[in-house]
């Protein structure tokens, strides 16, 4: 090969690396977009699920409180637990040794507190 050939073929040959770095640097900037626009939707996914707060005051000892036939974890020693709910109708059943102590359903609304005396 001559001196000119072997030079033609570098020009050619860094021509085509540049285009593939310039491909590989545009799929990297669309990557990062899309990584970008999927999290800022799953932030707004999060936001626009409301919640509101159901708020059991009184003692706890020996009392298990369900929403919905769920047990919700409380602390027993403290008398008044907050519990967050999604907003709408929930069923709340205040139990003590397999006896129904309060049953009720309730309505938790966006932002507020819903407050249970527990009996």
């Amino acid at each position: 090969m001559t001196e000119f050939t072997l030079l033609k073929f570098n020009i050619k040959k860094q021509v085509e690396v540049e285009k593939l770095n310039k491909t590989i640097f545009i799929l990297c900037i669309t990557l990062l977009l899309l990584i970008f626009l999927f999290s800022c939707s799953a932030n707004m996914d999060k936001e626009q699920v409301p919640y509101g707060y159901l708020r059991l005051e009184g003692s706890m000892v020996n009392r298990e409180a369900y929403v919905d036939g769920q047990s919700v974890g409380i602390d027993p020693e403290y008398d008044a637990n907050t519990i967050p709910l999604r907003v709408g109708t929930h069923h709340l059943e205040i139990r003590s040794k397999n006896r129904i102590l309060l049953a009720d359903d309730i309505v938790i609304e966006p932002n507020k507190v819903t407050q249970v005396t527990v009996p």
